[in-house]
């Protein structure tokens, strides 16, 4: 998913590609640390996560496929497979179960 990007990305196990738009050519950005199941471009930042233990959400450099941890999911918590912009006007932390 994507809000705004300059280009899409893709991950593929841990790897990170960027996806020309125009000729839907494929680059290899890096290599992270992490599996992800779902990346999300938002506000000049890449999220990813969801597709390896333990479940969380990081930030992901799209210089080098990097990723740096967010937020462990805790729970009930497995993969998940999408993420998604925050609603305008909502704030704060999601509340713990």
């Amino acid at each position: 998913m994507s809000v705004g990007a300059p280009v899409l990305y893709v991950a593929v196990d841990d790897a990170l590609y960027s996806i020309n738009v125009n000729s839907a050519k494929a680059t290899l950005v890096g290599n992270g640390s992490s599996y992800f199941g779902a990346l999300l471009y938002e506000k000049k930042t890449l999220y990813g996560g969801g597709a390896s233990s333990p479940y969380a959400v990081y930030t992901v450099n799209t210089k080098t496929g990097a990723d740096t941890l967010v937020a462990p999911l805790k729970g009930e918590a497995t993969i998940f497979w999408g993420l998604a912009p925050a609603p305008k006007g909502v704030k704060g932390k999601c509340p713990s179960s």
